[in-house]
């Protein structure tokens, strides 16, 4: 089965992560989702529609910065 999220069910993902305190939304592929001057919810971004709505529920975000270190590895063959 292959299903598409649009905005209408995106807006009702985000009521229930808002209401059951969840971190957040994740999506698996996003480079067919909405970009440019159209990455808002009235553009109909499913990921714009998400932050917007949850923003306005009141859900804060952390916005620092991953800080992501790679020892060195070694390779043997």
């Amino acid at each position: 089965m292959v299903s598409y999220d649009t905005v209408p069910m995106v807006e009702e993902k985000t009521k229930y992560i808002v209401k059951k305190g969840l971190g957040g939304a994740m999506w698996w592929e996003a480079s067919g989702d909405r970009g440019a001057n159209k990455a808002t919810k009235a553009g109909g971004s499913l990921m714009a529609t998400f932050y917007e709505d949850a923003v306005k529920m009141g859900k804060k975000f952390d916005k620092s910065m991953n800080v992501l270190s790679y020892p060195e590895t070694a390779m043997y063959f």
